[in-house]
């Protein structure tokens, strides 16, 4: 029997790494603070390396066939429309486009791609003792596991508790996403438009 794996976090990050390891035999239970996994964030572009790990790590059959726009350029422009830099996506990957899809759909289908008995919701954890391996939930139970991950957040619980509390150091950006219903014409390019002190990118997800 393998070590026992406690992940803390069921965002993209924690159920893939749970889903990583299922695929070399480890068994891994996600905590989640969470009451329930839903519909959140806007689009996400997935480039062929994560698509790639995706397909390697054992992600839903149904990934594949979910609404999305590929990309096989990407672009950066000035406001007033020049090409910055542009390169070809092919030329990376010549089997593989990226892809742009809606966010939540891709968080679906590692929900479904684990045990639904390994995810646990309304979970919060709100300490770590890293020698132990041990967590404490906030509805009192304790939780011991031979490794413990980190996949909680800007303000993380098992970060806090190997390195210290540290508040988030604002890196001067704010970042907006959203998903509207209009046309936009889908070019097959990915592309982002660069001005001082602003930058935007508009693409279709499905």
């Amino acid at each position: 029997m393998g070590p026992s794996v406690a992940i803390v976090g069921a965002g993209i990050g924690g159920l893939s790494t749970a889903l990583a390891l299922r695929r070399i035999g480890l068994q891994a239970q996600v905590y989640e603070q969470a009451d329930q996994l839903g519909e959140v964030g806007a689009g996400i572009g997935l480039w062929p390396g994560a698509l790639r790990s995706l397909a390697e790590i054992g992600v839903s059959p149904q990934f594949w066939d979910l609404p999305r726009c590929t990309f096989r350029e990407a672009e950066t422009a000035s406001p007033d429309g020049r090409t910055l830099v542009r390169f070809d996506v092919s030329d990376v990957s010549p089997d593989q486009p990226g892809f742009v899809l809606r966010r939540a759909d891709l968080h679906r289908c590692l929900v479904d791609s684990l045990d639904p008995g390994s995810i646990t919701v309304d979970a919060r954890v709100v300490a770590v003792d890293a020698d132990a391996g041990r967590l404490t939930l906030a509805d009192g139970p304790r939780v011991e596991a031979d490794i413990v991950i980190g996949a909680d957040g800007l303000r993380s619980v098992v970060r806090s508790a190997l390195f210290g509390t540290q508040e988030p150091r604002y890196s001067g950006e704010t970042c907006y996403r959203g998903m509207a219903a209009v046309r936009v014409a889908d070019t097959g390019m990915l592309r982002e438009v660069q001005g001082p002190g602003l930058r935007c990118a508009v693409h279709p997800v499905d």
